[in-house]
């Protein structure tokens, strides 16, 4: 009597095969959790690379159109043709408005020091440098902004305080 075989595998065969195909399952979820931390954290840093850049660009074009500049405990004013460009500085962020606006934009940036240097004659006291101390991708960055006066300017000023 002949006997029909059925092809097939064995149970050994398809052990292995299952082995063999969890591991390499495993290995690929630990590469792709990897490839996602490392790819939030570069996310993560390249918004804050873009606040401060916006940030930076938008306070020294703010500085080079103004008048003049005041500086009053955590605040800049930029005063140019009697409008008043407002930058406060909280703990974890900065605002800039426009006096007089409901607009404002907000800037997460967390400044540590403010070091301001000031044109100081008499009675009229106006921001010549600004310096900002930023905690930024867990280090401190450093950015200076400086202020040149026509004649014209620090003379109105002065005269307008009152000499």
């Amino acid at each position: 009597m002949k006997k029909n075989k059925l092809k097939g595998y064995t149970i050994l065969e398809l052990l292995i095969t299952m082995v063999i195909t969890s591991i390499i399952v495993s290995i690929l979820y630990v590469l792709f959790s990897m490839l996602s931390q490392r790819y939030l954290a570069f996310n993560k840093n390249e918004i804050e690379v873009t606040e401060v850049s916006m940030f930076k660009n938008t306070l020294k074009r703010d500085v080079y159109k103004s008048d003049y500049l005041i500086l009053n405990f955590n605040e800049l004013k930029c005063i140019r043709n009697n409008q008043t460009l407002i930058y406060s500085f909280g703990d974890s962020y900065i605002t800039r408005r426009l006096k007089k606006s409901s607009v404002i934009d907000t800037f997460e940036i967390k400044v540590k020091k403010t070091t301001p240097s000031f044109i100081d004659y008499d009675k009229l006291k106006v921001l010549k440098k600004l310096s900002l101390r930023l905690d930024f991708l867990g280090r401190d960055l450093g950015l200076h902004f400086s202020k040149e006066y026509s004649s014209d300017i620090l003379t109105n000023l002065y005269f307008a305080n009152g000499n």
